[in-house]
């Protein structure tokens, strides 16, 4: 997650764009909107969430998740994280980054990961995430060694 100009750490949102299938969501691709931000918030608006809508349609993809961040440990949903997320519909996956994101997001179980279902944003367990969620690289060389 990027710093103020300032450099100080701040709360930032990313978009998770990617394929919804019957029995899972893939992420692909993050997406930086268009949005204002700083330490304890990030406003995004409706022209926003219009141009993350036109970018998906332009490589056919849709909108799996989002990822925001909170200071300090603190990754649960707050009622402005509710309010605010882009999408509230079953299935929808939101990750709240701790530390302001200046810590990584490994291990993710580090992370507040979230899914929208019976019309809410329900943290899930550390043995949930393990189940549920894969990271994929974005590179695997397969070649071997100096070849």
């Amino acid at each position: 997650m990027p710093l103020c100009a300032s450099g100080v750490p701040h709360e930032n949102v990313l978009y998770i764009a990617g394929i919804i299938l019957p029995d899972r969501r893939i992420g692909i691709a993050a997406v930086a909107p268009q949005c204002l931000t700083g330490p304890g918030f990030y406003r995004t608006d409706a022209d926003a969430h219009v141009s993350v809508l036109k970018a998906l349609r332009t490589y056919r993809l849709q909108l799996v998740g989002q990822v925001h961040c909170h200071p300090w440990r603190y990754v649960s949903h707050s009622e402005l994280d509710d309010e605010e997320a882009i999408v509230r519909a079953a299935g929808h996956w939101s990750l709240v980054v701790p530390h302001y994101g200046t810590r990584g997001m490994l291990p993710l179980h580090r992370c507040g990961v979230h899914c929208y279902t019976g019309g809410q944003f329900r943290r899930l367990t550390r043995p949930a995430i393990a189940s549920r969620v894969m990271i994929v690289p974005t590179l695997m060389d397969l070649r071997g060694g100096g070849e």
